[in-house]
């Protein structure tokens, strides 16, 4: 409701649903300047007096006057499915409660990035799937985050999972900013990437152990091969943050 409101109150609700049919008959260049005329739209206008309120008294209630960090995602219709939407929205972090409101409807200005609305496209997605809920969450202050592939993606039969960190927040990790440490768990024992070695104090071994069980729960939990993203506060068990469907190789690409 407060998507739909926020686009109307922009005048951008026929422009935004017409994206996918720009990029289809006029292609890339096109869909870029029609995408920067709908953000633009979004971005420079004022949240709705209601939606505001919403979002600030909401805010208020369950965060309080603790006043932590937030962080604020996309959770729209068509994301974490087996299409999983991975890194094409975007999340906002260290927001405070009176940035709430700005730092949402960035969220939601990024359901038209032109990667995104090709995405949707090329996926037989329509604009509805596009429609953006934002999740507002305590930020975590972790030792070590990252991401694990409860499958090998190069052997996706073997029992092994692969885990990728970082130390501090795994957003530089997820982004590709920065080079994380891998190590891959398998049944006949422990196997670092080439040339890494782990770090003494990122990860204790009865962590790992927890992931890679944790890994094996949550194929069940879903039914299927999934791509993790966790972390770690010092003194404090793991966080899983989000799963969402891993895409595997067939068998003809593994060949």
């Amino acid at each position: 409701s407060a998507f739909s409101r926020l686009l109307h109150a922009a005048g951008k609700s026929a422009a935004a649903s017409r994206l996918e049919g720009v990029l289809e008959q006029s292609g890339r260049e096109a869909l870029e300047e029609a995408c920067r005329r709908v953000r633009d739209g979004i971005l420079n206008t004022t949240p709705p007096a209601e939606v505001f309120d919403a979002i600030s008294r909401a805010c208020q209630l369950h965060f309080g006057a603790s006043q932590p960090s937030l962080a604020v995602r996309s959770s729209a219709v068509g994301e974490d499915t087996d299409v999983s939407h991975a890194g094409q929205y975007l999340t906002k972090l260290a927001v405070r409660c009176e940035q709430l409101p700005f730092a949402w409807r960035e969220v939601v200005a990024s359901a038209f990035l032109p990667d995104a609305v090709a995405y949707r496209y090329f996926r037989g997605l329509a604009f509805e799937h596009a429609a953006m809920a934002v999740l507002v969450v305590v930020m975590l202050r972790p030792r070590a985050a990252g991401v694990l592939f409860t499958r090998d993606v190069n052997h996706p039969t073997e029992d092994a999972v692969v885990i990728s960190m970082v130390p501090g927040l795994g957003d530089a990790l997820v982004s590709g900013r920065t080079d994380a440490f891998e190590i891959t768990l398998r049944s006949s024992g422990e196997e670092t990437a080439a040339g890494q070695s782990l770090p003494a104090d990122l990860i204790h071994p009865s962590e790992l152990a927890h992931l890679r069980e944790a890994a094996r729960r949550l194929e069940g939990l879903f039914g299927g091969p999934q791509d993790v993203e966790w972390a770690i506060e010092e003194e404090r068990p793991v966080y899983f943050l989000q799963s969402r469907p891993l895409n595997l190789p067939s068998s003809e690409d593994l060949e």
